[in-house]
């Protein structure tokens, strides 16, 4: 009796942490493969059902961003070539610390994805974004702005539909409940309950106690998914890497960019080039990140130092509150 409650309970929990399992592995594939292993499961789930329609995306004139045939200069090329400015031979390595603020944005209405058919920097949100990070943006995805647009813009950069916010939502939800403790340690703006609490809407429009807070949700997505999580604003940009690992081994190689359009107060998806300057790192990564990921930094330490080169000089850092 005992050995057949034991396989009852192993038949229960196996298919449960092999899906953890693939999940993880899922979200260290290519964008394409992504796409294919989700219309794959959408077709096995819903065999009567269309296959899921991708979001509409502005891709900026000019040539693709992986070109195989030639080598493509680093980002800072393309910004020194804009602002005149040339790299030092001993780059500064500054540490750029936060202000504790926030503020909100608010979900505009939904609207149409935004178009782009004139020059490569003739973007139609330029004024919400750093100058010197413009000449980085190689195509952006627009979401629906029903409060849950922050969560739209996290689902299409992980390479689902952005109608699976809820999922993303459920997905970091999760992620702080399994690690409490680490995050009640990292969170500054909110307690880790009270982020929760703002995570767990599940259904339709939501209103501001729901919208998504930055920084503290950026170290859930970047620990969840694995990724390169890149904060863009006006006002000051910022990097986030994951603060644990038990699954990869390697520092994480998929860039997920957000910005905030303050001006429309709306939050958007953003592909950028490769090798593009990141933001400096969010200071409390330092010294709150386990020793799973010790040294995850390193790899991009060149392109924080590239970044900090070009960044005017009265850039000063804050908190955000994105919808």
């Amino acid at each position: 009796m005992k050995v057949e409650n034991e396989e009852r309970v192993a038949e229960d929990s196996d298919p449960k942490l092999m899906w953890e399992q693939l999940t993880q592995q899922f979200y260290t594939k290519s964008q394409a493969e992504k796409k294919k292993l989700v219309t794959f499961l959408d077709k096995y789930m819903n065999p009567s059902r269309t296959n899921l329609q991708e979001s509409s995306i502005c891709v900026m004139k000019g040539r693709p961003r992986r070109n195989f045939t030639r080598h493509e200069p680093p980002a800072w090329k393309y910004t020194e070539k804009m602002f005149g400015k040339s790299p030092s031979k001993s780059p500064s390595s500054r540490n750029h610390g936060c202000e504790h603020g926030r503020r909100r944005g608010r979900g505009r209405s939904p609207s149409s994805p935004v178009s782009i058919t004139s020059g490569k920097f003739d973007i139609p949100f330029v004024s919400d974004i750093e100058p010197h990070m413009v000449p980085c943006i190689h195509s952006w995805v627009d979401v629906v702005g029903d409060g849950n647009c922050g969560y739209r813009a996290v689902a299409v950069a992980i390479g689902l539909n952005e109608n699976a916010w809820a999922v993303v939502r459920r997905d970091l939800w999760l992620e702080m409940r399994s690690r409490i403790n680490l995050y009640a340690s990292v969170f500054v703006c909110d307690d880790v309950v009270t982020v929760m609490q703002g995570v767990a809407h599940w259904c339709g429009l939501c209103d501001s106690s729901h919208w998504m807070t930055m920084p503290d949700i950026g170290h859930v997505i970047a620990t969840r998914y694995h990724v390169v999580v890149v904060l863009l604003s006006r006002a000051e940009s910022i990097t986030f890497l994951p603060l644990t690992s038990t699954v990869n081994y390697d520092p994480p190689t998929h860039v997920i960019t957000l910005a905030l359009l303050e001006q429309t107060n709306h939050f958007i998806m953003i592909n950028l080039i490769d090798d593009a300057l990141l933001p400096p790192l969010v200071s409390n990564w330092q010294h709150c990140h386990e020793e799973s990921v010790n040294g995850w930094d390193l790899p991009f330490h060149s392109r924080f130092e590239e970044y900090i080169r070009f960044r005017p000089k009265t850039s000063t850092q804050r908190y955000i509150n994105l919808n």
